[in-house]
């Protein structure tokens, strides 16, 4: 939460992967809200990821523990949909804002027919559901232009960048040259 206190002056979105052990932590929500408050960053630029798989091991209280991160003002998103035994069930009782397609069904979207039409359909579903959809594993200019052509919202991968070091980003939030890391 420092980090993200310390990067205020952006517009920036930091994302924290919990786990099924997190979901049965009674206190989660409440060291939550306690670490936002201590930090002074806003709920918004914070957003929870949970695979599919966490959910779909106690999706009842998933559901409740993820309304409740909600209602706090933290964003919450499903990673690697598709991978998973999810039920759609489930997906459209969900209090979350984005839903993450795995990389499996993303990287090879260019080469195959069965890749490209499983993303189209899981962009359109998720975008009627009033939800945000995010690609994983973007690795080539062409994904990149199939993807904004479906009306993606967001895209992740080497495409876009590799992970940097902490003095790298900061370099690049600063707008100083970035060396190679």
């Amino acid at each position: 939460m420092e980090q993200l206190r310390d990067w205020s002056h952006t517009d920036l979105t930091i994302a924290v992967n919990l786990t099924a052990i997190d979901l049965l932590d009674a206190d989660l929500l409440k060291r939550v809200k306690g670490l936002l408050r201590e930090h002074s960053v806003d709920p918004s630029r914070l957003c929870v990821e949970l695979t599919e798989s966490t959910v779909m091991a106690d999706p009842e209280r998933a559901q409740s523990i993820l309304a409740q991160i909600a209602d706090a003002g933290v964003r919450v998103s499903i990673d690697d949909f598709g991978t998973g035994h999810s039920s759609l069930a489930y997906l459209k009782d969900l209090t979350v804002h984005e839903v993450k397609i795995d990389r499996s069904f993303i990287a090879d979207m260019s080469v195959s027919r069965n890749s490209r039409m499983i993303a189209k359909a899981t962009i359109q579903l998720v975008h009627s559901l009033g939800l945000q959809v995010v690609a994983e594993g973007v690795e080539d200019a062409d994904v990149d232009s199939s993807l904004r052509g479906l009306g993606c919202d967001y895209a992740q991968g080497y495409f876009y960048g590799r992970p940097k070091p902490l003095e790298a980003v900061e370099q690049l939030l600063a707008g100083d040259t970035l060396q190679a890391a």
